[in-house]
């Protein structure tokens, strides 16, 4: 969980299992080179969520052989944020709701 902070970049390349989201990206806070998951995020809420006036450079991308399971909602959830360089999903999204929700963000590039 990354909140009114910047990080450089989140890669998840093993297995993340969350009550809430899986990773979570809110409240301001900034990932200046993009979120990578190539391992496994089950997570009850989003696998990856990115919201409240959050920003994300370089993308998300579910690569070649990442999987976000178990989701009651959302596999990759935006909500008033921005994403510079698109969403690309190269693996698995398996989740009982939406696969990506956007709402109120701006993606650019991708």
């Amino acid at each position: 969980m990354v909140s009114a902070v910047s990080a450089y970049k989140i890669n998840n390349q093993g297995t993340i299992t969350a009550e809430s989201s899986g990773i979570e990206v809110y409240s301001e806070a900034s990932v200046r080179e993009g979120i990578v998951n190539s391992g496994t995020i089950h997570a009850v809420n989003a696998g990856i969520m990115v919201t409240s006036s959050s920003s994300v450079k370089g993308g998300i991308t579910n690569g070649d052989g990442g999987t976000i399971t178990g989701s009651d909602h959302y596999g990759i959830e935006l909500i008033t944020s921005k994403i510079e360089g698109g969403i690309t999903n190269e693996g698995s999204i398996n989740v009982k709701g939406t696969a990506i929700s956007i709402e109120s963000s701006t993606i650019d590039g991708g």
